[in-house]
């Protein structure tokens, strides 16, 4: 309804909030809402008759957009060149952010193998090493060893198997598993039975007697037939890898089923039946019912009070595996805590890498770890840098060169360019002039890539260039005449052999830069006069040498010590002299001035 004011008949203005269009069809439906509630009404503006309909809005929103447009220009020349410079500069910043990223990339890897070898080592060094195993290896170190060789019976039998062993399946690893268990046998008998040694009774009589002593006839429903414990001990037979023994029981002995014979026969043949026999009950004898399962090959195994064991379980995946498949361990779970039954799972499943970093950070001798693993390290090599801290940390502790030599030498079947770096790593650069020329070569490309000078004087074992080692030596001795450093006598340089070197060598001649460095290393020892006479500070043919070493001036101050100390005129004044020729610092020459004056 229009409201009036008093008696005035004119239309209030129509007034509504300013409203926010999101699109096209927002506003023109507002509109028509506006124009619908204004019918009737004579408005004193046309503004709402123009709005006829959407088509006729469209129209002259567009003619608005046509106004507004913005201008388009042709492209100039300069312009095109200019957005390709821009398009080339941000390839370039791209392939530099890229190439930054590989960078940082590679820096991280590096540190982060360079954080890897430097933990090993000091795993490796804290490891301790006997001194009667270090003379042992010396002395052994190209003897095959035998299993009695080893401090640990089980580690000796393991390495025999390893060498021995070029198969690609686990036959060789079941084998192993079944002479342990005779083993075992033999010492569980010798432990526990009060009859005739076990020298004297033949492998049935032992296994007959050891099913009784061993197993619990409630506990295994065990099945009795004339007093034996027939499917236990066709079980041990089994396990021990018997198979012509457990033909012999089955002809002798009328008590085994007909489907075990045929089954046990097609096993032993190599045509076993893959099918679990449906006559198998739960009251079953326990051994029974493990050897029918074990022989139909079934896809697993199953644990029970008959394969309790780890070397139970690791025989039994072998013999369901044929020895013929690939055997994926990794799915078996274990809760090993002893070190030594790891290792042997780690090697009986062929993780070699595993076993030698089982047997480095072990508890196992020395001697034993140095043998396996260098035997392990043959069969893969991914845990050389390890073995290797290990190897050259017990080849420190050799007592000659030659006994060094030999070990590193029974180490060549690994990659020389590791045993290069330890060798360098370990300090032990005096076995390097008998090694193959190879060795040489790659430890001189690593010392002078290190731009180190400590490795770097190292070169003097492995190359006749002198003059590159005496360039180094010059640098060794200046910063050494610089420093605080007291040494009590000239063997105390860290350089001293380099020195030593050299000198045989005849390299150190006089009047030349080495052999004035010499001099002054030795007047800062002595600090008395007559080194000072020795030296070559007065001599003006080598005025050219002292101009141009670093340690010059520290000499001419200790020079005025000795000289101040002394009381020597003679000295005072050549010194003054040779500081002024010298051209010093100023705060030297007025230091110098200042002492001597008095004895001048």
């Amino acid at each position: 309804m229009p409201m009036l004011r008093g008696n005035r008949t004119a239309l209030v203005p129509f007034i509504k909030k300013p409203m926010k269009f999101n699109n096209y069809s927002q506003m023109i439906s507002e509109m028509k809402e506006i124009k619908a509630k204004s019918v009737g009404i004579n408005p004193s503006k046309t503004f709402f008759n123009d709005i006829m309909s959407a088509s006729l809005l469209e129209e002259k929103i567009k003619n608005l957009g046509n106004i507004f447009k913005l201008k388009e220009d042709e492209l100039s020349l300069e312009e095109i060149i200019q957005s390709v410079q821009e398009e080339k500069i941000m390839e370039s910043f791209s392939s530099f952010e890229n190439e930054s990223n590989l960078i940082f990339m590679n820096d991280l890897t590096t540190k982060i193998f360079t954080l890897k070898r430097q933990k090993e080592s000091k795993i490796v060094l804290e490891k301790s090493i006997n001194i009667n195993d270090v003379k042992f290896i010396e002395n052994n170190i190209n003897k095959i060893l035998k299993s009695n060789d080893f401090t640990d019976p089980l580690l000796g039998d393991l390495f025999e198997m390893l060498i021995k062993n070029e198969r690609n399946d686990f036959l060789k690893e079941k084998e192993f598993l079944e002479k342990l268990f005779l083993k075992h046998i033999d010492y569980f008998y010798k432990n526990n039975s009060e009859n005739l040694p076990v020298e004297t009774l033949s492998v049935e009589q032992k296994i007959q007697d050891y099913v009784k002593m061993r197993f619990n006839r409630t506990d295994f429903k065990i099945e009795v037939y004339e007093g034996r414990y027939l499917y236990a001990e066709m079980y041990v037979l089994f396990r021990c890898g018997l198979y012509d023994k457990m033909k012999i029981l089955i002809e002798n002995i009328p008590f085994f089923q007909v489907q075990f014979i045929e089954a046990l026969l097609g096993f032993l043949d190599g045509s076993p039946k893959k099918e679990i026999p449906s006559f198998l009950k739960q009251k079953d004898d326990l051994f029974k019912q493990t050897l029918y399962k074990l022989i139909t090959l079934p896809p697993v195994y199953e644990n029970n009070l008959v394969i309790s064991t780890f070397e139970d379980v690791l025989w039994a995946s072998f013999v369901i595996s044929d020895s013929k498949e690939t055997i994926d361990f990794n799915k078996f779970i274990f809760d090993i805590k002893q070190n030594r039954i790891k290792l042997l799972v780690a090697i009986l499943t062929k993780n070699y890498d595993e076993a030698v970093k089982i047997l480095i950070n072990g508890e196992f001798s020395s001697l034993d770890t140095f043998y396996l693993s260098r035997e392990l390290l043959k069969k893969s090599e991914t845990e050389v840098n390890l073995f290797l801290n290990f190897a050259f940390l017990i080849c420190q502790k050799c007592s000659t060169e030659e006994s060094k030599l030999r070990l590193v030498n029974s180490l060549k079947f690994l990659n020389y360019k590791e045993i290069c770096l330890k060798i360098i790593e370990f300090e032990m650069l005096e076995v390097v002039s008998n090694l193959p020329d190879e060795f040489k070569e790659e430890i001189i490309k690593t010392l002078r890539n290190s731009n180190n000078r400590n490795l770097l004087l190292k070169l003097h074992f492995v190359t006749s260039d002198t003059a590159e080692i005496s360039v180094l030596l010059e640098d060794a001795l200046n910063e050494e005449i610089n420093s605080e450093n007291n040494l009590s006598k000239l063997e105390d340089f860290a350089y001293f052999d380099v020195y030593t070197f050299l000198r045989n060598k005849n390299c150190i001649e006089e009047n030349t830069k080495l052999s004035v460095l010499i001099n002054f290393l030795k007047f800062k020892i002595e600090r008395n006069i007559e080194s000072l006479g020795r030296t070559d500070l007065f001599k003006e043919t080598n005025f050219n040498i002292l101009k141009e070493l670093d340690c010059t001036e520290k000499i001419i101050l200790l020079a005025c010590e000795v000289v101040l100390k002394e009381n020597s005129q003679l000295f005072a004044k050549k010194l003054v002299e040779i500081a002024t020729k010298l051209n010093i610092s100023n705060y030297s020459q007025q230091l110098i001035l200042k002492r001597l004056v008095y004895v001048l």
